[in-house]
């Protein structure tokens, strides 16, 4: 009864010592599997890696391919451009071409006209010259007309000369003897002071009025530095003007010259300095 008993445990040992084996069996397959799954998994990792930086480049490719293709269009046009610009410029070609001949026949216009203008103007400095000689001729002449009209004027002068004052009369009536010898108005007498006949009233010289309007008359001013000399119409309103005339001090009434007038406030009319 007892070998039974002995076999059933040794084979229950054998049994377990069988599954401890399968176990340890199945443990290394599992630890190897599980190995292997860890190289394919660290395989599929490079290679999603790999996938993606594929995919990089593939992106790369296709945006470099855009680009190029975008380069090919704008190169499309840029020789479109240059072909349109190439035929511009034939066209200025040509243009200048007909532009430089315009050019050398109004060259040969323009030289042309150079020739006539050379000429017209020789001929237009050689009248000028000539008018510059007669210009001369006639200021000659006209110096020499001034200067007998000066003496002619200077004789006619001495002789409508007042008698008694020496010098030209300035009023609208000039009295005369019967032998034509002049006085002024104001210096008139009972006889004639250069031939002593007598001076008939009323008798005076519209020549010698004539005469004395054609005359230049000097300021009477003339001795206190006016060198002003006009004719008897226009000298009275310059004299009633003139800077040189004396005229009254209204605070001292003592006959100041206008020119130093506002001196002679400053120098003696203390209120006026005040």
């Amino acid at each position: 009864m007892e070998f039974p008993y002995v076999s059933t445990t040794i084979l229950i040992k054998s049994l377990g010592l069988q599954v401890l084996f399968y176990l340890l069996l199945l443990l290394v397959t599992m630890f190897c599997l599980y190995n292997i799954l860890k190289q394919q998994n660290n395989k599929i990792s490079e290679l999603e890696e790999k996938l993606r930086e594929n995919e990089l480049k593939y992106k790369e490719v296709i945006k470099s391919a855009a680009e190029l293709e975008i380069t090919t269009e704008n190169l499309k046009k840029e020789t479109e451009e240059i072909n349109n610009l190439k035929d511009v410029l034939e066209m200025e070609t040509a243009l200048m071409r007909i532009t430089n001949e315009n050019l050398e026949t109004e060259n040969a216009v323009i030289t042309s006209l150079n020739l006539t203008v050379e000429q017209d103007i020789t001929k237009m400095l050689d009248t000028f010259e000539q008018m510059e000689q007669e210009r001369q001729q006639m200021k000659g002449v006209l110096e020499k007309a001034e200067k007998e009209k000066n003496a002619i004027l200077k004789h006619l002068e001495k002789q409508v000369n007042c008698s008694v004052c020496l010098c030209s009369p300035r009023t609208a009536r000039i009295p005369v003897c019967r032998n034509g010898h002049t006085t002024c108005d104001t210096c008139t007498r009972d006889t004639c002071p250069m031939c002593r006949v007598r001076m008939e009233p009323g008798m005076f010289s519209p020549l010698a009025l004539s005469i004395t309007d054609l005359l230049e008359y000097p300021c009477t001013n003339l001795e206190k530095g006016c060198q002003v000399r006009l004719k008897k119409v226009d000298i009275s309103e310059h004299e009633a003007e003139c800077w040189y005339r004396e005229i009254q001090c209204p605070d001292c009434g003592e006959m100041i010259q206008e020119e130093i007038l506002s001196d002679h406030y400053i120098s003696f009319h203390t209120e006026f300095n005040d």
